[in-house]
């Protein structure tokens, strides 16, 4: 039987669920940096269609 990839999911590795990246801002706290990071894969992104479906301006590129 053939198993079915959840519709989100990480592209690379299949994993089902992502976490806010923190950063260090100028007043000392930690603050969300507007990026994502797959909890199994550690793939970095910014849009979860990125997430889901990879650098989609390299795929844009090569749909040229």
């Amino acid at each position: 039987m053939e198993q079915k990839r959840p519709t989100n999911a990480c592209h690379q590795c299949g994993a089902t669920s992502y976490r806010p990246v923190l950063g260090r801002a100028a007043d000392g706290a930690m603050r969300p940096t507007g990026q994502y990071m797959c909890v199994h894969c550690k793939f970095l992104f910014t849009s979860i269609e990125e997430w889901r479906n990879g650098d989609l301006a390299r795929i844009a590129a090569l749909a040229i």
